[in-house]
């Protein structure tokens, strides 16, 4: 696997720099899903450089709701754009396919182009930890995202309903992370 382009550090900066300025309320939720991604990627036993991009697609999976980043109006697909200007490609994968977003781009009819969900024990620790993490940063269980969602959103929601779509696929990356 080849290593990110930029430093985990300038990723760092770029996001929180951005975030601080435009929507300091995301920084919660990203800083602590990088955090968790980091750790589960190292309990896991994946490469330093894994590790790494396990922690800064976790930081940067939902930068496309920056102001500044947001163009479609999809946050997945603003945020894998922006992160492939900078000539990160398979970063900017897991970010367009983070947590089921396949699912609510197909609802919505979005198409997803060029981008493909990466099979990866790297995009099953994103997905792990972003659907654990409440958006105020708390870590909280599968289910209680799940109503959180549903709270927020509605039973109707696209949102809800791509994620009772990708529910067969959580139980699968549950299982094979162990958690």
């Amino acid at each position: 696997m080849a290593a990110l382009l930029h430093s985990e550090r300038f990723w760092r900066e770029r996001f929180t720099r951005k975030a601080q300025e435009e929507m300091p309320q995301l920084l919660a939720h990203s800083a602590v899903v990088s955090l968790r991604c980091e750790q589960l990627a190292a309990q896991q036993g994946l490469s330093d450089e894994e590790i790494s991009l396990a922690a800064v697609a976790g930081l940067w999976h939902d930068a496309g709701k920056l102001p500044s980043l947001a163009r479609s109006g999809f946050h997945p697909l603003d945020g894998a754009w922006a992160v492939r200007h900078l000539g990160e490609e398979r970063l900017a994968g897991l970010i367009a396919c983070h947590s089921g977003a396949e699912h609510e781009a197909e609802l919505a009819r979005i198409p997803l182009v060029p981008f493909e969900r990466e099979h990866s024990l790297v995009a099953d620790i994103l997905d792990w930890c972003d659907l654990t993490t409440g958006p105020d940063g708390r870590i909280l269980s599968y289910e209680e995202r799940m109503a959180d969602i549903e709270a927020r959103y509605g039973r109707d929601s696209a949102q809800m309903r791509a994620q009772l779509a990708f529910a067969p696929q959580v139980a699968e990356i549950r299982a094979r992370l162990d958690v």
